[in-house]
């Protein structure tokens, strides 16, 4: 009888040991279902993140793309000033030439003033002496 009590004992022991190994595993289970779901979020927030900035790339390679056209683009920006520029250096080569022959004018028309002043001066003593 002795032997049956402990063996009863150690039947209920067993039990316990195998209703709390029961409930570790369904923990530990439990446990680990919740990290691999939080790894799979984390993964779906990682893949959205990415294709945000994904999309922030496109964008920006696009902005980099219409600014680089409105620069270097046939007949915009750059290749428009450097034209501009071309087309008033074209206009304004003239100019000095020009400011040449005007200041050559203007001195001749200081000459020419110089002896106008001259024969009126020579014209009105001839008047005076003729009238005398």
């Amino acid at each position: 009888e002795k032997n049956q009590g402990e063996l009863r004992q150690l039947a209920r022991d067993m039990n316990r040991s195998w209703d709390e190994t029961s409930r570790v595993q369904d923990q530990i289970h439990k446990e680990t279902q919740k990290l691999w779901d939080g790894i799979f979020a984390c993964n779906k927030k990682t893949d959205d993140s990415r294709e945000e900035c994904m999309q922030c790339i496109r964008e920006l390679q696009i902005q980099r793309q219409d600014l680089l056209e409105d620069l270097f683009g046939e007949g915009k920006g750059l290749t428009r000033t450097d034209r501009d520029l071309s087309e008033l250096r074209k206009f304004t080569a003239p100019m000095v030439e020009m400011m040449r022959e005007l200041e050559s004018m203007r001195e001749k028309s200081v000459v020419l003033e110089t002896s106008q002043a001259e024969v009126l001066k020579y014209i009105g003593k001839n008047r005076s002496e003729m009238v005398t």
